[in-house]
């Protein structure tokens, strides 16, 4: 199994690519990546080593999980806490 560490791919400054920390109900904080063109996002478990472990990815097929996902970007973790 492979971890994903370091920073994230160098792309991600790309209006077309949103990549956000977000605090799940349950504590835990997950890396979303989201490729607006193409509708797929991909997610991750932050792990407390700073690692980061794939969880899922998919296409976003339907308009109420592109709301669910846009929701959570808006509430994502900012930088210098919450």
């Amino acid at each position: 199994m492979t971890l994903v560490s370091g920073p994230m791919p160098n792309n991600v400054g790309d209006e077309a690519i949103l990549a956000w920390d977000y605090v799940e109900d349950d504590g835990v904080i997950k890396t979303y990546v989201w490729l607006k063109d193409h509708d797929f996002i991909v997610i991750m478990k932050k792990m407390r080593d700073r690692t980061r472990r794939l969880i899922t990815s998919f296409w976003l097929e339907y308009g109420n999980t592109k709301h669910k996902m846009k929701k959570k970007y808006d509430n994502r973790i900012r930088e210098g806490g919450k």
